[in-house]
């Protein structure tokens, strides 16, 4: 093989190497230097895996002084557990092994929706009920809380714990239980000297509150 061919290999070879690999890893001669890797004042050969004690249930490779992680896992009560592992029991929280948004397996926690009367709300949902637009109710993880409670009668809402003076008698909007409200007619009008005159009083006092009464899903 001739000097000129060789040189002509040693230009082509010095060019894929700085456009492949990097400069400081292009020996002379046409050689590849291969390095290990170092994390910590640990050295690793090029080519081996191994776990860092800095991050558990994780595997690395190294790759030419690159360090590459090629398995993550979740760990909890010092066991390692798949991506997509399901980590619950039953009545109890439900946890789901998962890549954070950087890349971190970690358990996330796994939240169900609510289920009303053939209605789906998911987790934190904010919502009335679909025969009720006068109660405001929040999804918690499948368990439904009340947010405000009001009485619906003849069309329209009517505040928790006030007395209405209508056309067909006095009412007062009271609980009668878990998420349940009655809007209950007082036989004695004169108890309730102290609270609004009439309905239509009432609407004023209620401005702040309008968008509630006409929330819609």
């Amino acid at each position: 093989m001739g000097t000129s061919f060789r040189v002509f290999l040693d230009v082509v070879w010095v060019f894929l190497c700085v456009a492949v690999f990097n400069v400081d890893s292009c020996g002379s001669g046409g050689r590849l230097r291969i390095k290990n890797c170092i994390d910590k004042d640990k050295i690793y050969g090029h080519g081996s895996t191994f776990d860092l004690p800095s991050k558990p249930c994780q595997r690395y490779k190294c790759d030419n002084q690159k360090i590459t992680r090629i398995k993550a896992e979740c760990m909890y009560d010092g066991r390692c557990f798949k991506l997509g592992f399901i980590l619950g029991k039953s009545g109890g929280p439900i946890f789901k092994c998962v890549l954070d948004d950087s890349k971190r397996p970690y358990f996330d926690q796994i939240y169900k929706d609510c289920n009303v009367h053939g209605h789906t709300f998911k987790h934190q949902a904010i919502f009335y009920f679909p025969f009720d637009s006068c109660q405001l109710h929040l999804c918690n993880n499948s368990k439904v809380e009340a947010l405000k409670h009001d009485c619906f009668f003849q069309g329209r809402c009517y505040k928790l714990n006030k007395t209405y003076h209508l056309v067909t008698g006095t009412y007062k909007c009271i609980e009668i239980g878990i998420n349940k409200v009655e809007f209950k007619k007082n036989d004695d009008d004169d108890d309730d000297d102290d609270d609004d005159d009439d309905d239509d009083d009432d609407d004023d006092d209620d401005d702040d509150d309008d968008d509630f009464l006409y929330y819609t899903l």
